[in-house]
């Protein structure tokens, strides 16, 4: 295998397609999606603490502007998430996040000191359309409905512009002033900064019903580990598109597990239409061609 680093954000694909089963399903006891984001913004940022360079505490970035870059993007990102899902149209929303492969190829060509190979392009053209033929939906024919397609597909686009931009200066900086520097304190401000999130939900209590915390907490868990992976991942081996092409497996890993365990956590979403499941099919191999392609 000439890049066996790439099997560490399949890893993180696979936690992270089950730690959305496990979100989705305190989100229907009880815990608000926009609070729950904000607990998991702040775990995340918990979790980094353990690559700052502790021995050499109070030491900070070099310089500051890519460490609050990465802030700025992490905190902005799941702003304009909680956006495209609470204002515009989910079904259109989902499929543009994908683009955020295709962004990150294009800014690491233009910005990165080794843009990405051929293959890589080719596989992340792959992805984005597989992405969209696993999840893409079509929205109403009603104003609203159009309104809210424009909205989310905007939101969508900011959203995945902001991750792509957090991925590319995690792959640029963290080897010029230390992955411990960069990402920590960087993830930490934008933690910190997505508390304007609340501002988002009806409530600010934390308070949630107990079954609610049952599913929260390992879906926390398993969020806190897949960002760790790929993060570190990206930050110590660059090569941001390949990472982000097979990261994108979570589509594939997300409804496998709603099939298989779906009903075990009350998900109620059907494969049974046979266009769906065909769509789906041509998603899935499209994107494991991807994969292949990255991984040679």
């Amino acid at each position: 295998m000439e890049n066996p680093y790439l099997l560490f954000p399949l890893l993180s694909a696979f936690f992270y397609a089950g730690s959305a089963l496990f979100l989705k399903a305190a989100s229907r006891e009880g815990a608000g999606p926009v609070r729950a984001m904000v607990l998991v913004n702040l775990a995340v940022a918990a979790g980094f603490l353990v690559f700052y360079p502790w021995s050499e505490f109070p030491a900070l970035p070099a310089r500051w502007w890519p460490t609050l870059g990465i802030g700025l993007t992490f905190a902005l990102g799941h702003l304009f998430l909680v956006l495209s899902f609470s204002r515009g149209d989910v079904s259109v929303a989902t499929p543009v996040m994908g683009t955020k492969v295709l962004m990150v190829a294009l800014l690491s060509a233009l910005l990165a000191t080794e843009g990405p190979g051929l293959s890589t392009w080719l596989a992340a053209v792959l992805t984005t359309v597989a992405l969209v033929l696993l999840v893409g939906g079509r929205p109403g024919g009603s104003a609203v409905d159009r309104r809210a397609a424009r909205l989310g597909f905007g939101y969508a686009l900011a959203t995945a512009f902001c991750f792509a931009v957090f991925d590319v200066l995690v792959q640029e900086w963290s080897p010029r002033l230390g992955f411990g520097l960069v990402a920590p304190v960087g993830i930490l401000i934008g933690a910190l900064g997505s508390l304007v999130l609340l501002r988002f939900s009806r409530s600010t209590s934390f308070r949630f019903p107990a079954r609610a915390w049952m599913f929260l907490l390992p879906g926390i868990g398993l969020i806190v580990a897949q960002a760790m992976i790929l993060i570190w991942t990206i930050g110590t081996f660059g090569d941001a598109a390949g990472i982000n092409v097979v990261y994108a497996s979570r589509g594939i890993w997300s409804i496998a597990f709603v099939w298989l365990l779906g009903s075990a956590f009350g998900d109620r979403e059907s494969l049974q239409d046979p266009l769906v499941v065909a769509r789906r099919l041509a998603g899935a191999v499209l994107m494991i061609i991807g994969i292949v392609l990255v991984f040679r």
